[in-house]
């Protein structure tokens, strides 16, 4: 007798329902194993699958955690839309609604117009009740030009789609699939299309038939051919081709196998429900971390490093390329781009005061309201000064401070009935400030000065330091740390608040990025693309991963610092994968699999999990999972 899936593990999904958990593939084949016999008589796509739960599900379940499996899944497939009319997303492996930027996300309704789009792995399902399922494969766009009713028309841009119009058979209702100038309608079919770079259309008929037509007719013209059940037609250039089932390719093969021994999500369910009871298995193993893209940014140009960055404050992540920002809340919803005021492009990391955004562009001080982006004022730099990009302001207070090579340091109070560039301290090569309460400590590159001074300008102390200093410094307790650089080393210091040096490590490499630091440790990235990380009660450094080459630029590899959550560091890398370090080990644990695309930006935490964002603009959420 077949066993039905093990309750423990349901239940165990429904508490961590906030999170979009998979099913192992163990699991789900035993619940395919108490149906293989229908499998073969309804020829359906099982095309939502048992992947993910939404934190809706994760609530309303709560009270029914004795409840058989049976019961949970119909409570779940309920909560999916099943009633409706309305395409919904039945399952999701980080495909995101391109047109409205936010995530394909389990149970969300799309409308006419939405433009899905997956990348690398990614997939996303659609499904309208029991009568429409529409699967986009990796790397596609599909428009939804409508979903009304049982009538249902799109537009496939790129990449692949399966649409499973057969359940149930009878139901009526017009579905249309238009690639390049032919517009495909099916009949009660199970269909198969895809479109190259070289716009070359394939399209099978797995059962039913298609009629083709052309989106405008011409005089003359003769119609165009119907594709008939097991019939591939290949166009390209106008010319249609057409390739029997022996001459198939054997991924068609393996794909036209997978899809007719499935089930539709229906079909699942009942059957799980009336499966008899067996002997339980053991939970399996989760996979240790969720990716999902949540948004992505337009307008980007992969053939160059694009630059990133984050501020977070409070509940919510202020999100910048060069020329757009988003706001990401901690609940997953992210705002739609706000373009910084026109011709601006920012090279190094904003500034967040209150409700007030500095942003620091090559020619002036851009202070917008942060929440609309709409611009409060607009200061030019003073004459021959320049925005050096590895250094960058900070908010002392409601105020700004802004370093300006050539010139010094500058404030500037963005709530003032005329804002303006008032010079704080006169100094040709500044680095990046480090607010210290009611002080803030200020440093030269070339004179390797590091000094403390009152918000009246005064000195507090000065102190020579044995490098230049290059990256951010970091204020811990009662200390300022401050990484200074050699020709062959970075050696770090520790101050206190009346300049005495009361340590010095020197780390044997030279350190490029900013860092930071956990308990006794400091994390940064070397320049030659390697984890840093110094162990300030006993002197050990460890060297545990390499995330990116040595060649890229040093605005670039300031900016590549990793993120800690709890005592793991995560990094990423050039490859668009993140590296997992232990933090008390010094060495990796884990390689997430994230993105196509390499991670050229800071991570950072918002809500307990950690995000990135790859070359491409797309915006990552990674999730760990209970263990």
């Amino acid at each position: 007798m077949a066993q039905k899936s093990d309750n423990e593990y349901i239940k165990h999904l429904v508490k961590t329902g906030s999170g979009l958990v998979p099913v192992p593939k163990k699991t789900n084949d035993r619940v395919l194993a108490a149906i293989a016999q229908k499998t073969r008589e309804y020829k359906k796509p099982r095309l939502i699958t048992l992947i993910k739960y939404s934190p809706g599900l994760s609530y309303a379940a709560a009270a029914l955690i004795a409840v058989p499996i049976a019961a949970i899944l119909t409570i779940m497939f309920l909560f999916s839309g099943s009633k409706t009319n309305n395409l919904t997303i039945a399952s999701n492996k980080g495909g995101i609604i391109e047109n409205r930027n936010v995530s394909a996300e389990y149970q969300k309704s799309v409308s006419n117009n939405d433009i899905i789009v997956t990348g690398s792995k990614e997939q996303v399902t659609l499904e309208n009740g029991e009568y429409l399922a529409v699967h986009v494969f990796t790397n596609s766009r599909l428009q939804v030009n409508r979903s009304k009713d049982l009538n249902a028309d799109f537009t496939l841009q790129s990449g692949s789609v399966y649409i499973n119009k057969n359940y149930p058979v009878q139901a009526d209702g017009m579905v249309a699939v238009r690639v390049g100038d032919i517009s495909f309608t099916l009949s009660g079919t199970r269909a198969y299309f895809s479109v190259d770079e070289k716009h070359v259309v394939t399209v099978i008929c797995y059962e039913g038939m298609i009629a083709a037509s052309r989106q405008k007719e011409r005089p003359g013209e003769e119609p165009l051919p119907v594709i008939k059940a097991g019939n591939k037609a290949v166009i390209a250039n106008g010319i249609w081709r057409f390739v029997e089932t022996k001459d198939w390719s054997n991924e068609e093969k393996r794909l036209d196998k997978e899809l007719e021994e499935t089930v539709s999500p229906t079909e699942l369910f009942q059957e799980i429900s009336a499966a008899s009871a067996a002997p339980q298995q053991e939970p399996e193993q989760l996979p240790p971390y969720s990716v999902t893209r949540i948004a992505k940014f337009s307008g980007m140009d992969n053939s160059k490093t694009n630059y990133f960055t984050a501020i977070v404050s409070g509940t919510s992540a202020y999100i910048f390329s060069p020329t757009h920002y988003v706001i990401l809340s901690k609940n997953g919803s992210v705002s739609p781009q706000k373009p910084y005021p026109a011709g601006i492009i920012i090279k190094n990391k904003p500034a967040l005061a209150g409700t007030y955004l500095c942003l620091p562009s090559t020619a002036s001080v851009e202070i917008l309201d942060a929440v609309s982006g709409r611009q409060i004022l607009s200061v030019p730099l003073p004459k021959d000064g320049s925005i050096d990009h590895s250094y960058n302001p900070v908010a002392w207070g409601a105020l700004f401070l802004v370093p300006i090579q050539n010139k010094g340091y500058f404030l500037v109070d963005p709530a003032a009935a005329t804002p303006m560039l008032e010079l704080f301290k006169n100094e040709p090569f500044p680095v990046s400030p480090v607010p210290f309460g009611e002080q803030v400590y200020l440093g030269s590159y070339y004179s390797k000065n590091i000094g403390l001074y009152t918000k009246d300008k005064a000195e507090v102390f000065i102190k020579k330091l044995s490098g230049n200093p290059f990256s951010n410094s970091v204020k811990s307790g009662n200390s300022l740390f401050v990484a200074a650089t050699t020709d062959s080393e970075t050696i770090v210091s520790r101050l206190n608040s009346s300049g005495t040096i009361t340590g010095t490590w020197k780390l044997g490499n030279i350190m490029t990025s900013d860092f930071f630091m956990a308990d006794s440790a400091i994390i940064g990235v070397t320049a030659d693309g390697r984890i840093l990380l110094l162990d300030i009660a006993s002197g050990r450094i460890s060297l545990p991963a390499r995330v990116y080459p040595s060649a890229l630029s040093s605005r670039v590899r300031r900016n590549l610092f990793p993120a800690l959550l709890g005592s793991r560091v995560y990094a990423g890398t050039d490859k668009g994968n993140i590296i997992v370090i232990d933090l008390f080990q010094g060495k990796t644990i884990e390689e997430i699999e994230v993105a196509s695309n390499g991670i050229f930006s800071p991570l950072f935490v918002l809500g307990n999990n950690v995000h990135a964002v790859s070359n491409d603009g797309s915006i990552y959420r990674v999730v760990k999972n209970a263990e």
